[in-house]
């Protein structure tokens, strides 16, 4: 008796069961084999800088922020280094010019102490949009540092209101009537 139809149908058995079971786990995270989806915030490290947190504001309604309007854009930077180091410009392809603030007042940059972060404050605002900024989407934006350098993120967008929480209960389709 041959041995060869039995070695090939094992072989095409463990061929199959790999590809079968390849497609398991898609979208999960492999450690902890938890789901996985976009993330609403974004960070890099810049050298001895990390950055942190960083998203556009949603829209105050609808879902996407109007082209010739302004975008917040927030972030945390710490310093792990014992110089200080400086936010100085940020830059991106929608907006026409970033400016740098400070408790709502513009300021020429935000100070990142050594051994420390940025003032909790501190905020970009994204002027003059040169296009609508949808809800979800990533927005290639560089930072810049007096000693760090130049940093590109992509930058999500943050999902707005919904309207969710000003529907009357008859609309929500988990309310059971009382």
């Amino acid at each position: 008796m041959s041995r060869r139809p039995v070695t090939v149908a094992l072989v095409s058995t463990a061929v199959l069961t790999a590809t079968l079971l390849s497609g398991c786990g898609t979208g999960l995270q492999n450690q902890t084999y938890q789901e996985t989806g976009r993330q609403d915030t974004t960070h890099a490290d810049a050298g001895t800088l990390a950055i942190r947190n960083v998203f556009i504001e949603p829209p105050a309604s609808g879902n996407a922020l109007p082209k010739g309007g302004t975008a917040v854009l927030h972030g945390d930077f710490v310093n792990k280094s014992d110089t200080e180091d400086a936010l100085v410009g940020v830059r991106t392809d929608i907006a026409a010019a970033a400016e740098l603030q400070l408790d709502g007042q513009p300021a020429t940059s935000i100070v990142i102490p050594a051994r420390g972060f940025s003032d909790a404050k501190a905020t970009v605002l994204l002027k003059d949009l040169t296009r609508d900024v949808k809800v979800g989407e990533y927005v290639t934006v560089t930072f810049t540092f007096k000693r760090a350098g130049a940093t590109e993120l992509q930058v999500p967008v943050h999902a707005g209101d919904t309207g969710l929480g000003t529907r009357e209960p008859a609309q929500d389709p988990y309310h059971k009537p009382e």
